[in-house]
This record gives structure tokens, sequence and C-alpha cells, in this order.
């Protein structure tokens, strides 16, 4: 088990062992996790400078793109991968993926909100959440931004009913597995 987050067991380490009856390597595990974080963090980046800030030079938007990559605090844990980096590179990579999909949904900008990216964000920051609960912080304030944008994403109640559930249920099923996960292995819902 691990006592800093149970998503990378649950959604890779535990598939990868009953797949091949071995344990991957957490250095390794750490370095694929912080490269897709990465990813996801520049296509975040890309989303926001694409909505906001079209009048910026390709040069500006080049070199913040440095910048961003080169003080990500990512690299702390890829120089260190022991088994606490695990859980950090792992919420990385989620979180990252949950802004992505959170920018990239139209929730904050023109555009009619995509209810697959509002899913896909609800999962994202639920599995960051279950990686690193101190992350819970980033997934309160993604969860402002869909409370927010009830009211946009649909005319209709019908559609507001939809977009709710798209951006709650997940969030919220993983939220209850995470409060029965600590209850089974500290006794409280809430450790």
């Amino acid at each position: 088990y691990s006592y800093y987050g149970v998503a990378p067991v649950l959604t890779f380490f535990l598939p990868y062992h009953m797949l091949t009856e071995h344990y991957f390597p957490a250095d390794m595990a750490v370095w694929i996790f912080s490269c897709i974080g990465l990813i996801f963090l520049g296509l975040t980046y890309i989303a926001i400078v694409k909505r906001w800030f079209r009048s910026i030079s390709s040069g500006c938007i080049i070199g913040g793109y440095i910048i961003l990559l080169s003080i990500c605090g990512i690299w702390y844990s890829v120089g260190r991968p022991m088994f606490y980096e695990i859980a950090v590179s792992s919420g990385f990579m989620y979180l990252t993926a949950g802004a992505y999909f959170l920018i990239s949904s139209n929730m904050l900008s023109k555009g009619k909100i995509s209810l697959a990216r509002t899913v896909l964000c609800s999962v994202f920051l639920g599995l960051a959440v279950l990686s690193r609960p101190t992350l819970a912080v980033y997934a309160i304030c993604a969860a402002v931004f869909l409370v927010m944008s009830v009211k946009k994403s649909s005319p209709k109640l019908s559609g507001k009913i939809a977009f709710i559930l798209c951006a709650a249920l997940p969030i919220c099923a993983l939220g209850a597995f995470q409060m029965w996960y600590n209850y089974a292995r500290f006794g409280s819902p809430f450790d």
C-alpha cells in the first residue's frame, strides 16, 4: 500500500503487477509520471495562451514555455526518485491533466462547454487528490470554476443537470472511495 496516496497503486502498480507478476521500479514510475505531467503542463500553458494571450509574440510564448518547464518543481522528484516521490509525481501528472481539461473544456472561455472534457477534468482532479491528499486545495479551486460554469453550461435545465453530473459525479465518487479507504486503513474517513 502507499501511505502517501493510493491512486498510483490502483492505476499503475497494481495492474502492472497483476499482468506481469513483477513490481515496477519506483524510479521509472516517477520518471514516467513526471514526463506525462510535463506534457500536460505544456498543453495547459499552450491552451491558456491560445485563449487569453493570442497577441503575445511567439518568441515570448516560447521563452515562457522554456521558463515554465525549467522552474517546475517536479525536477526534484525526478532527481531523487524514492517511494514518496511516486505519489508526488503521480499527483503532478493527474493535476496537470485536470488543469488542461479544465482550460480546454471552454468552462472559463468562450465556446460551448465540452462535457467529455468536463468529465476528464473531474476524473483527473479526483485522481490527483487520491495521489496526494494535499492536492485537494487545487481540486477545491477547480470546483469553484465548475460551479461558476453551471450558468454558462446550457440555457436548458437538462443541459445544466448534465453538466453538473459530468463535473460532480467522478470527483465525488473518487472522494467517497478515498473516505472509505481512509476508514479501512486508518479508522477514520477524514484521516
